[in-house]
């Protein structure tokens, strides 16, 4: 557990972080949200109620106050960080991890909430993607074994291809088949700029998903993603395609928690002579 000295000296750099309780700009499609004066006035009253709380130890207290905080500037990183001190305090960690995540997506730079992921050991968003690309690799394979397919194999090198695309994605700004990159166009170059030859079927699935209004990165939100592939008939042909053999899902994460993914669905070229099929899922 966190010595008081500890919770004070981390407890002047969140307070000292605040400034006016102004909302933080973000270059994303949802309109930034200002509190009024005297919202914002209230919130620092909560705040500062809640940090005197925690450093006296009542912790129910402090988190009443630092909700209160919450509710009335929900775009500042200043409550979600007392918040994950409280969390903290308390030895719930994975709430506290969650919570200085949380705040990181509105304040990517905020002190108090790096410090502590590096002090508890926990990973950033950019850092998680893999267990997310098995999430919807599991959740295909489960797809297809409750419509009597086989299952698809995952493939490492194809995954790699499906990473760059949703990197791209991200690092561009753009949701397309079609890449900006030079050299990258479509899904089949973006493919032989890995792979020796062509494959017999190549189809690629895309999605993405925006904060609302907390980071969109975690496995509920993965799932939902899968869900609405599922429910685009385009996209739904391509995870039940019974030609194909290996899947590469890749997924890439800005530092708001807003992820974009590429999935790869292939089957080896026995020959020149097969047929290639090239087929896209839409988006």
């Amino acid at each position: 557990m966190k010595s008081t000295r500890s919770l004070m000296v981390l407890l002047v750099l969140t307070l000292a972080s605040l400034g006016s309780a102004q909302a933080v700009e973000r270059l994303d499609p949802f309109p930034a949200y200002s509190p009024s004066e005297a919202d914002a006035a209230a919130a620092q009253d909560a705040l500062k109620a809640a940090a005197e709380a925690l450093t006296a130890e009542k912790l129910a207290e402090a988190q009443r106050s630092a909700r209160r905080a919450a509710s009335l500037i929900p775009t500042s990183s200043a409550p979600l960080v007392l918040l994950a001190m409280i969390a903290e305090k308390g030895e719930h960690t994975a709430e506290a991890i969650d919570l200085y995540r949380e705040a990181l997506a509105w304040k990517p730079d905020d002190a108090t909430a790096l410090a502590a992921l590096e002090r508890l050991n926990a990973p950033r968003y950019a850092d998680v993607t893999t267990q997310y690309e098995d999430q919807l690799a599991g959740l295909i394979n489960q797809a297809r074994q409750s419509c009597g397919l086989g299952t698809l194999k995952p493939h490492p090198a194809l995954a790699e291809v499906a990473r760059a695309h949703s990197a791209a994605m991200r690092d561009l700004n753009f949701l397309s088949h079609t890449s900006p990159k030079a050299g990258c166009a479509g899904a089949m170059d973006r493919f032989l700029k890995r792979f020796e030859g062509y494959p017999q079927h190549l189809a690629e699935n895309l999605s993405r998903r925006y904060w609302r209004p907390t980071p969109a990165l975690n496995g509920p939100n993965i799932t939902l993603s899968h869900q609405e592939l599922m429910l685009s008939p385009h996209h739904c042909s391509n995870i039940l395609g019974a030609g194909f053999e290996y899947v590469g899902v890749g997924l890439a994460v800005n530092a708001e928690g807003d992820y974009w993914i590429t999935e790869l669905f292939m089957k080896p070229r026995a020959s020149k002579e097969t047929r290639l099929i090239i087929q896209q899922g839409g988006h």
